[in-house]
């Protein structure tokens, strides 16, 4: 099965600020998302929202409810170290989930299950589940740089299907990366640009999907398909992005906003 993810381009923007002067004590305040809403326009035209809980008396994410029927639930050891994600789909009556494990502070496994939830009362059922495959991680220094996918097959046996390569600037943040689909023999290439401000979910424990929530992003460019993804940032007064519009190829395709609190 090939996996596809979406990737974006890199061309100029035009950074729109909300105000050009910023205090001492602004550049102290950390922000925590409480709600990300987004319209998106295109092919598949809509309105999603994403509502953000923290556990009480901490700064980890408790749980994040979407407007789609969906919810993401996160798990911890007494470290704060992430140790389980549940998707619950209410739509398709699943959950699926993600279990880290850990060489000191690195996740270099994620393996993943899907489960089948009960009609009525929506918990997992007692045996319905299935084992669908895991990912692995390489590591320089905190980056990650390589990262396998494995999927079960029919035959049940777990194949490697994709490899993602990622490369960084010195921020942390990925400016290129390639995923090559092992069984169709092809390449995937993506590079990115950014502003050097807080992203919205910099402050959070995020899971690694193949983007980076250090500084937000100005300009993806999917080499491949030859797609252009342009962003238009407007920034808070705490300097975090309120609202920003994605162009796909010139033409305005998201714009989403967000809400924080702050410390």
């Amino acid at each position: 099965m090939r996996m596809k993810r979406i990737i974006y381009t890199l061309v100029t923007v035009t950074l729109i600020v909300a105000s050009s002067c910023e205090s001492e004590n602004a550049t102290l305040v950390r922000c925590f998302p409480d709600r990300m809403s987004a319209n998106i326009i295109g092919g598949v035209t809509g309105n999603l929202t994403a509502d953000f809980h923290y556990v009480p008396d901490s700064e980890l994410l408790d749980h994040i409810t979407w407007s789609d029927k969906k919810t993401h639930y996160f798990e911890y050891d007494d470290f704060g170290n992430l140790t389980l994600v549940r998707l619950k789909r209410i739509d398709y009556k699943v959950q699926e989930e993600q279990w880290f494990s850990y060489e000191g502070n690195k996740i270099i496994r994620v393996d993943e299950c899907v489960k089948r939830l009960d009609i009525i009362y929506l918990d997992p059922i007692e045996g319905d589940s299935s084992y669908t495959g895991h990912r692995e991680f390489e590591y320089s220094g905190n980056n990650i740089t390589l990262e396998k996918i494995y999927q079960v097959e029919k035959n049940k046996k777990e194949t490697l299907v994709i490899e993602n390569a990622y490369e960084y600037d010195g921020n942390g943040n990925i400016i290129r990366s390639v995923l090559t689909d092992i069984e169709a023999k092809s390449e995937e290439t993506t590079a990115l640009s950014y502003h050097q401000s807080k992203h919205p979910y910099s402050q959070i424990n995020m899971v690694f999907t193949g983007e980076t929530y250090i500084n937000n992003v100005l300009s993806r460019t999917e080499q491949t398909d030859n797609l252009e993804y342009t962003y238009e940032i407007v920034f808070d007064n705490n300097k975090y992005p309120s609202e920003v519009i994605e162009k796909t190829n010139g033409r305005v395709s998201r714009v989403t906003r967000y809400t924080y609190f702050c410390k």
